[in-house]
C-alpha cells in the first residue's frame, strides 16, 4: 500500500484539521496515521477503561509483556531517562502535581491498589462499609482519609504468601499481626503467654 504524504488531517471524530503530528502512527492508516486525533484518542481510551478497568489492565500489561526489551520500551525507558536529567523538566513535573495534587494523589491510590494488592478503590470502599467502617479487630472507627499520621488509618490486611486481601485493619492492629508472623501460631502464642500471665 503507497502512503499519503501529508502535512496535516482532519479528525474523523471531532471535525477539526490539525498539523499531522497530532495523530498517532498507525501502520494500516492510508497515511501512515490513526483517522482521530490524539485528544479523541485519549478521551476515548478513557471511556474504554473506565467502562472495564480490569480489561484495559489486563491489555495494557499484555502489550507490556510483549513490548519488553523492544524498540518501544527502549525509548520511552530513554525519554524517562532524559527527563529526569533535565532540571526544567522536574521543575515543571512538581509544578504539575501541586496544581492537580488531587488527581495525582487519586491516580497513585488507585494504582497502589491495583499493582499490591490486586484490588480496585470501589472494592475497597465496599469492604470497609461491610465493616461499618471499623477495624475489623480493635473495632475502631477507620480513618479513611489516607492521614499518614492518623493512628486509626485504614489498611489493607493481606496474606503475604497468597497476597489474597483478609479485611481492612486499623494501622497498628495491621502492624502487630505482621509483628507476630502474620501466622496464627504467632497471634496464639501470644494469646498463651497473656492468659499465662494473668493475675489469679
Amino acid at each position: 500500500m503507497t502512503l499519503v504524504s501529508r502535512t496535516s488531517r482532519t479528525c474523523n471524530k471531532c471535525g477539526v484539521e490539525q498539523p499531522i503530528d497530532r495523530f498517532h502512527r498507525h501502520p494500516r492508516g492510508k497515511d501512515g496515521r490513526r483517522n482521530i486525533c490524539v485528544t479523541c484518542n485519549s478521551a476515548a481510551s478513557r471511556v474504554l477503561r473506565a467502562k472495564d478497568r480490569s480489561k484495559a489492565n489486563a491489555a495494557n500489561k499484555n502489550w507490556y509483556e510483549r513490548s519488553r526489551g523492544g524498540p518501544v520500551v527502549a525509548q520511552m525507558r530513554a525519554r524517562a531517562r532524559e527527563r529526569a536529567k533535565d532540571p526544567t523538566a522536574r521543575a515543571t513535573q512538581r509544578a504539575h502535581r501541586k496544581a492537580n495534587r488531587t488527581a495525582y494523589s487519586e491516580y497513585e491510590r488507585r494504582h497502589k491498589l491495583g499493582a499490591r494488592y490486586g484490588i480496585t478503590v470501589e472494592i475497597f470502599e465496599t469492604m470497609v462499609a461491610a465493616q461499618e467502617g471499623r477495624c475489623a479487630v480493635c473495632r475502631c472507627v477507620l480513618d479513611v482519609r489516607r492521614n499518614r499520621n492518623a493512628r486509626n488509618r485504614a489498611t489493607i490486611d493481606h496474606d503475604h504468601l497468597t497476597g489474597k486481601v483478609r479485611g481492612i485493619l486499623c494501622g497498628p492492629c495491621n502492624t502487630a499481626i505482621g509483628l507476630l508472623g502474620d501466622t496464627l501460631a504467632g497471634a496464639e502464642a501470644a494469646v498463651a503467654y497473656l492468659r499465662r500471665a494473668q493475675p489469679t
